[in-house]
């Protein structure tokens, strides 16, 4: 069981307490073109192990790590915002995303974990978002200490000429995710967008909201996908697999490799299409599918 009950708010405190003195070099990184490093930094990962100790969870940097028995009380992931030279203009020197999952066990069926909570993080950029299941979004300047709600999308209509869809993980994509970009391209009404990772889509659809309309990833594990998720349903969006079941949480899957110690990690079953609405939903389901 966990020590105490943990928070949104004891996240952004152990975030905000690694990174306080970040101080980078963002337009010689730009002028070299080089990519940003894949981990963001062993402060916050340190800040966040610490985190961890303190309630009792298991902790996931990168999704490189395995749990076993299908760990017990919370997870917490920790997925770096590694950007590529093509998003380099956009990205954040050490941005993450963090996002919090509870675990339910059940003797009868596998585990499943349901994220509660996530944080997107840009520290040398000193913007935050917030997202809490039943809670919504919020936007945090942490240099101004503001907080705003983002415009939900709910409600909102089809677009009146293209729908704009951010297509994940397109620097190493499957050959489901080539299928689908080529599926994507024969459509008049759509643009597809290539984006590194499924954690940096969740940044650019909270800051590009009324550009872009929804993100199609094939990634499976929880540590990809459980964000933007939580994040899309928050806003008013629909989510669901590729299959067009809603994602209700992620099953914890074995790895048996070494039946000795057996261990696993929570995953869908396929990707994930994630709309602003059910009216854009519908629309891209159809497109990737016939």
């Amino acid at each position: 069981m966990p020590k105490y009950q943990p928070t949104v708010e004891a996240i952004v405190a152990a975030l905000k307490g690694s990174t306080s003195n970040i101080k980078t070099n963002l337009q010689g990184i730009f002028k070299a073109k080089r990519r940003l490093p894949v981990s963001p930094g062993e402060k916050i990962i340190s800040a966040l192990q610490e985190l961890t100790k303190r309630f009792g969870a298991s902790f996931i940097a990168g999704g490189k790590k395995l749990i076993s028995n299908g760990g017990s009380g919370y997870v917490i992931y920790l997925s770096p915002l590694n950007g590529t030279s093509l998003l380099l203009p956009r990205a954040t020197f050490s941005s993450c995303v963090v996002t919090l999952m509870q675990i339910e066990n059940s003797e009868t069926q596998c585990s499943i974990g349901r994220p509660i909570c996530s944080v997107i993080y840009y520290p040398t950029g000193k913007q935050m978002w917030t997202v809490e299941k039943g809670k919504g979004v919020q936007y945090k300047d942490l240099e101004l200490n503001t907080s705003i709600s983002p415009a939900s999308f709910a409600g909102k209509s089809l677009p009146d000429d293209t729908i704009r869809i951010y297509l994940a993980n397109w620097t190493k994509p499957d050959d489901q995710l080539k299928d689908i970009r080529a599926r994507l391209n024969k459509k008049d009404n759509f643009v597809a967008l290539n984006c590194g990772s499924t954690a940096l889509a969740a940044g650019y659809l909270l800051q590009d909201g009324n550009g872009v309309h929804g993100c199609v990833s094939t990634d499976k594990t929880a540590a990809d996908i459980a964000a933007l998720a939580l994040m899309m349903n928050e806003l008013g969006g629909k989510v669901t697999d590729l299959s067009g079941q809603p994602i209700d949480g992620f099953s914890y899957a074995e790895d048996h490799t070494n039946p000795e110690d057996p261990k696993g990690e929570f995953t869908l079953p396929n990707g994930a299409i994630l709309a602003i609405n059910a009216l854009v939903h519908k629309e891209i389901a159809a497109a990737i599918t016939k």
